[in-house]
């Protein structure tokens, strides 16, 4: 049977080994050296997926076959993933999402997080979604990842 190895945050297994300083270091390092060997004598096709590619050992990252980077979405492929997650359950202008995809920096992972936690606020209120309710699902994503919300935002029109 083929198989394809997926690995969803690489960099925390791949990740640049360390001077060791301690037993910790040196297991740590040990178990990079050991996944090091295993991937490359692998024979099908492995998947690392990660979020930043500096934080790869420079050795490893020299024994990958291809590195595919994907763009944080410009506003019209935010707009599109706005609209594809509020499906047509929301009371949102059409202007109001487009403030949102101009001003609103979020990753895709994100603008799903951002949709799914003003749902759950209009679901417990048995209404459609409402801007208020996406503009906390948003201001929650930029606290979680350490960012000022755009104030612009909090503004409708």
């Amino acid at each position: 049977a083929e198989v394809l190895l997926l690995f969803d945050e690489a960099d925390s297994l791949f990740g640049k080994r360390t001077d060791v300083r301690d037993a910790n270091d040196r297991f740590a390092n040990a178990q990079t050296n050991y996944l090091l060997q295993r991937i490359e004598y692998f024979d099908g096709i492995s998947i690392l997926t990660s979020n930043s590619r500096s934080r790869f050992d420079d050795a490893f990252a020299r024994r990958l076959d291809l590195v595919v980077e994907f763009a944080a979405p410009g506003p019209d492929e935010r707009r599109d993933l706005w609209m594809s997650h509020l499906g047509g359950h929301h009371r949102l202008e059409p202007r109001d999402i487009n403030q949102m995809a101009a001003l609103a920096e979020l990753s895709g992972g994100e603008i799903r997080n951002a949709v799914l936690a003003a749902a759950v606020v209009a679901h417990v209120e048995s209404r459609p979604i409402e801007y208020a309710d996406l503009v906390a699902g948003i201001a929650s994503e930029y606290r979680k990842a350490g960012r000022q919300m755009p104030i612009e935002i909090r503004r409708r029109g």
